[in-house]
């Protein structure tokens, strides 16, 4: 009997919807309610208001300080994530500093890794604080000519396999930052995922997403069939009938 190659096709075809890999939402906020769903705010004056997550006063302008940083705390850091928000500096402040954080302690001065435009110097800028060190040294920098008082939509996704993070402007790809940059800007890989600003900004429209570990299928070992066992019943079955046989044997014989 021919197969036809249609059935070929469908069979390939299943085999890639089944393996496929999709990102799950994981956390979605837009403040509307005027609550901050599921937040913490270890450093930072933080208000919601008017449907956005504000940052009212000049947070700490220091590398080696933490900022003003907003945790969310059903989410972790997992392989592969991105996380997206709509932010805006709202004042000039001293650098011009608003981004995301990710792998975070939620600490008085929390370690993380962070990525955040620099408006005083047109680029995003990337670095990690471990153990209570590290900083500005070293950090790696991606163009993007960005200013106070605009809304930007930034969205950046993370695979820590593959190591690489894009980064998103208004939906239009930007610039990675790949390989043994990535290792070196993103050290920590554990904890929580959330916001951080130097300066006065808002945030609005948080999304999170990632690809979940997939759930292993158990390994189901065959159960042997049972080795039969004779009882004492047929013991005797098999003692009576060898018996008979002997006996019409014997009769044969003499």
């Amino acid at each position: 009997m021919k197969i036809s190659k249609m059935f070929y096709i469908f069979i390939f075809i299943m085999y890639l919807f089944i393996n496929s890999i999709e990102a799950v939402v994981l956390y979605q906020e837009d403040f509307n309610d005027g609550v901050a769903d599921n937040m913490v705010f270890p450093t930072g004056n933080w208000v919601v208001q008017n449907g956005k997550l504000i940052i009212t006063s000049d947070p700490l302008d220091q590398c080696n300080l933490a900022g003003s940083v907003a945790l969310v705390t059903t989410v972790q850091t997992i392989d592969q994530f991105s996380i997206e928000v709509d932010m805006k500096l709202t004042n000039l402040g001293d650098r011009g500093h608003i981004g995301v954080v990710f792998a975070a302690t939620n600490e008085s001065l929390p370690d993380f890794n962070t990525t955040y435009i620099r408006t005083h110097a047109d680029h995003f800028t990337a670095w990690s604080r471990t153990n209570g060190q590290g900083g500005c040294d070293p950090e790696i920098h991606i163009n993007f000519p960005c200013t106070n008082n605009v809304t930007y939509h930034f969205k950046l996704e993370i695979n820590y396999s593959d190591r690489i993070a894009n980064y998103y402007v208004n939906n239009n790809l930007i610039g990675s930052i790949t390989g043994d940059n990535f290792s070196t800007v993103f050290r920590r890989t554990e904890g929580y995922i959330g916001l951080i600003t130097w300066d006065p900004g808002e945030f609005d429209n948080l999304i999170i997403e990632g690809v979940l570990p997939a759930t292993p299928t158990p390994t189901v070992t065959p159960t042997p069939p049972p080795i039969p066992t004779l009882n004492y019943k047929s013991i005797l079955l098999l003692i009576i009938i060898f018996s008979i046989l002997i006996s019409f044997y014997f009769r044969k014989t003499i």
